[in-house]
């Protein structure tokens, strides 16, 4: 919408985000390939708001450049000030910090005071109002992870769309697009900028979306303070661990950006389960995890939004969940029986977290009750999962059943599976010895100290044809 009019293309999918970092202030971070046009959007969205823009390169530049001189006359006041070059910040409105994973750590630390606080060795650059920042991915030759410290001061941390990802008419569009740096012999008149009209409506809306947060933060503020909360427990029972900083950041993000999207889209009922993909995507837009390289932390990041949203607005959900009381065992087990997938992640995440507490001990049999009730459901074949979620119940149920290590048994599940493999009537491939041992406990009848060869052999087959039949 606005993008194009300023004459980018191709990138409709993030501007939304883009605009709520506008609304905060607070500094955005891009990472993108090269030519993904990050130094000419930072530009444009500068122009159009009127702003002073200047884009530094952190691989080159030098501190001086970024403060000027001192000037000797207010040292031998007693103070410190320096003479402004055509490239010192203290005139600057608006800057980018271009190749920020390339420059030397020591100016990252420069650097760092700067995206923070706005503040250069401690002076304040007053009319500095945005801090945008950008990298290539740290997959790059050259480019390093940024440091933690550094990812961690980033608000918004935004992945460019390369050419490659855009539809043809986008790419048609940025094919015959002119910007200021092409061509300049030939012709660059031809690159698109707004008109006076469409930069006053755009400056009005970003007013606009300014004041309307207090709207969204009235409405919505108690259920997204919730979902961060359920968000920033789940992450850190996935090892993502999430500071107080970033919670903080998220809590605006996630009001900025459903402000700038309800205006943008003129939607004048809305409630946060009528909001959910905006509140996802405000999430995975507010985490740092990529800019230093942290393998994985996209699709973790992800499935604990979706976690966290199916569980935030369901109170009923939530009390099942606490196993508070003997009643949650048989109204979790037969939650997830009834079919509702979300509601079975959310349990068996909060299982794990009971068994492995050391906290918790009351909780802990109604635990095991709970995991045992799901495991014979599996088994019986009554309640059937994904083939990862099946191994990950049966072997929470096989680290509290195992019965193989007890004297007092004639059978052990070593010894049984030996036999059935010697017999033939299992495979010794992987995914059967995987299975077997927490299914042999399961099956157990553990007063007469029998197991039924053909239900073991019964139910490997039920598991192993439902795990062909999903790839």
């Amino acid at each position: 919408m606005y993008f194009e009019k300023m004459g980018i293309y191709g990138m409709n999918e993030i501007e939304d985000a883009v605009l709520a970092a506008l609304v905060t202030g607070d500094p955005l971070l891009f990472i993108g390939a090269h030519g993904t046009a990050k130094t000419t959007l930072a530009r444009k969205i500068a122009e159009a708001m009127g702003l002073k823009f200047h884009a530094y390169d952190a691989s080159k530049g030098l501190f001086e450049d970024i403060i000027g001189f001192p000037n000797p006359d207010s040292i031998s006041s007693g103070q410190i000030d320096y003479v402004s070059t055509p490239l010192s910040i203290w005139d600057k409105e608006f800057i980018l910090v271009d190749e920020i994973s390339r420059a030397r750590a020591e100016m990252q630390n420069k650097w760092l005071e700067i995206i923070r606080g706005r503040q250069v060795m401690g002076k304040n650059a007053e009319k500095l109002k945005y801090v945008f920042s950008a990298m290539n991915p740290p997959s790059y030759a050259g480019a390093n992870p940024l440091d933690e410290a550094l990812a961690g001061r980033f608000a918004f941390i935004i992945n460019v769309p390369q050419a490659s990802q855009m539809g043809r008419e986008d790419v048609r569009k940025i094919m015959n697009n002119v910007t200021k740096d092409d061509a300049v012999v030939m012709n660059n008149a031809k690159e698109t900028s707004m008109n006076e009209k469409e930069t006053l409506g755009f400056v009005a809306f970003l007013k606009e979306s300014i004041k309307f947060t207090k709207q969204v933060e009235t409405k919505l503020g108690a259920e997204l303070e919730n979902y961060i909360i359920l968000f920033k427990e789940i992450a850190t029972s996935k090892n993502l661990l999430i500071d107080g900083r970033r919670l903080g950041m998220m809590k605006r993000n996630l009001v900025a950006y459903l402000s700038v999207v309800i205006l943008k889209n003129a939607i004048e009922e809305y409630t946060f389960q009528s909001l959910e993909p905006h509140i996802k995507a405000a999430v995975n837009y507010s985490m740092p995890f990529e800019a230093f390289d942290s393998e994985g932390a996209g699709k973790r990041v992800k499935y604990i939004a979706n976690m966290a949203y199916d569980m935030s607005f369901n109170e009923q959900t939530r009390n099942i969940v606490s196993l508070n009381t003997e009643e949650n065992v048989e109204a979790l087990t037969q939650e997830v029986v009834n079919g509702n997938y979300a509601f079975l992640k959310n349990a068996m995440t909060r299982l794990c977290e009971i068994v492995k507490s050391k906290s918790d001990i009351e909780k802990k049999p109604r635990a095991f009750a709970a995991i045992k009730a799901l495991a014979k459901k599996i088994t019986s074949g009554e309640l059937v999962l994904h083939s990862e979620d099946t191994e990950r119940m049966l072997e929470l149920y096989r680290g509290l059943y195992d019965m193989s290590g007890r004297r007092n048994y004639r059978y052990s599940a070593l010894h049984f599976c030996i036999t059935m493999v010697h017999d033939l009537v299992i495979d010794d491939s992987v995914a059967d010895l995987t299975m077997f041992k927490p299914v042999f406990n399961a099956l157990r009848n553990e007063e007469e100290d029998q197991v039924s060869k053909d239900k073991v052999k019964e139910v490997l087959k039920n598991m192993k044809d439902f795990n062909l039949g999903r790839k």
